[in-house]
């Protein structure tokens, strides 16, 4: 759920009515009327975190699921929830989720998530940048056999303060703009 600028409200999600399933979005005024939704496909996308920017579009972060493997999926839309461009990053051979994203200083984006390995049976923390053209700067991969990355949050230096599950066990780490540890 995101406030907008302008006191109406985001929510993002998964429409899983019918057939493949659909990133979804609603947007409700103030008083909790609907103002609009929309269902981004074709198929198979779950939508987890969005972020409004100053100009009012939205960026929604989220999966695709392509041939069983997913991709970290970033959609880009105006304030009306149209598509101006939409993305998948990841490794083809992993599948890979975005959970949380945030604006970067730069007008890029960060987005925190996991990254499991089929073969291997284990699950580590993502953390993506992508530049405002949706383009990737970097990606990166870290933890142990059962870590993931769920909310992240930017500092006043645009440190990234990720929490998460490290070991079955609650974790919060830092790193500075470029993923590098603190």
């Amino acid at each position: 759920l995101l406030e907008t600028q302008n006191g109406e409200y985001l929510v993002t999600g998964t429409n899983e009515s019918g057939g493949p399933r659909e990133l979804y979005l609603l947007k409700v005024g103030a008083d909790g009327g609907q103002l609009w939704s929309r269902t981004i496909g074709p198929g198979w996308k779950w939508g987890y975190s969005s972020i409004e920017l100053p100009n009012g579009d939205l960026v929604t972060c989220g999966q695709r699921t392509t041939n069983g493997y997913t991709q970290v999926l970033l959609v880009y839309t105006n304030n009306l929830g149209s598509v101006i461009w939409e993305r998948e990053f990841g490794d083809a051979t992993l599948s890979e989720q975005g959970y949380s994203l945030k604006l970067d200083t730069d007008g890029g984006f960060t987005i925190t998530g996991e990254s499991f390995d089929v073969i291997a049976q284990q699950t580590s923390i993502l953390l993506l940048k992508v530049n405002m053209d949706g383009e990737q700067s970097y990606l990166k991969r870290f933890g142990s056999t059962t870590s993931r990355g769920m909310n992240l949050i930017k500092d006043a230096n645009d440190d990234n303060l990720i929490t998460g599950n490290y070991q079955d066990q609650i974790f919060l780490t830092r790193t500075d703009s470029d993923g590098t540890f603190k």
